[in-house]
């Protein structure tokens, strides 16, 4: 098997989590707050565990440990395979929301977040005993019953808690919420 071959056939391996993703989509409800939209869904152990690891001295060594991945979730540990995990999930939403997709349009907002999910990476370039992870969760709206793509960074291992908040607050472009796909894509 070529090269090629082998990129194709992880781009089909792609498509295949993808299309199962989209099936496992959560429904989640849409909320006005203060002028923008906001998912409403119930606090993620993450983000309780955040605000614990925040409030420590940043000499602290902590262990993050992975998060599982849910049905509704893809990722990629290559940033390299990242753009492609987008494309292929941004596509596949428009089509399955019955949009028409504008290729500009598209490759604009996956520019745009993964410049973003990008950029929590930064701090953990180097660190061997830190693994990286690139994704996608798809929720479907319960109001309109359309597809929702949320990319996501998330890591593990051994570091300390100044690199983990480097980690989480070192970004500079929007992020998901500041870049809608439903109307930077039609």
């Amino acid at each position: 098997m070529d090269i090629i071959e082998l990129r194709e056939s992880y781009l089909r391996s792609l498509e295949t989590q993808i299309d199962s993703a989209i099936k496992n989509a959560k429904e989640i409800e849409l909320i006005q707050m203060g002028g923008k939209v906001a998912i409403k869904h119930d606090l993620e152990p993450s983000e309780e565990k955040l605000d614990g690891v925040m409030r420590l001295p940043n000499n602290t060594e902590v262990t993050v440990i992975e998060e599982k991945q849910e049905p509704n979730e893809v990722a990629v540990n290559n940033s390299h395979d990242y753009r492609d995990l987008l494309l292929i999930t941004a596509r596949k939403i428009v089509k399955a929301n019955g949009e028409k997709p504008i290729e500009e349009n598209i490759m604009g907002w996956v520019n745009s977040l993964l410049k973003h999910e990008l950029e929590h990476a930064v701090p953990a370039v180097g660190f061997e005993s830190i693994k990286t992870n690139y994704g996608v969760k798809i929720f479907r709206n319960r109001a309109t019953k359309q597809l929702m793509p949320q990319p996501f960074f998330n890591f593990s291992g051994d570091m300390t808690v100044g690199l983990y908040k480097d980690i989480v607050t070192n970004v500079q472009s929007p992020s998901v919420g500041d870049v809608n796909m439903s109307s930077s894509m039609k």
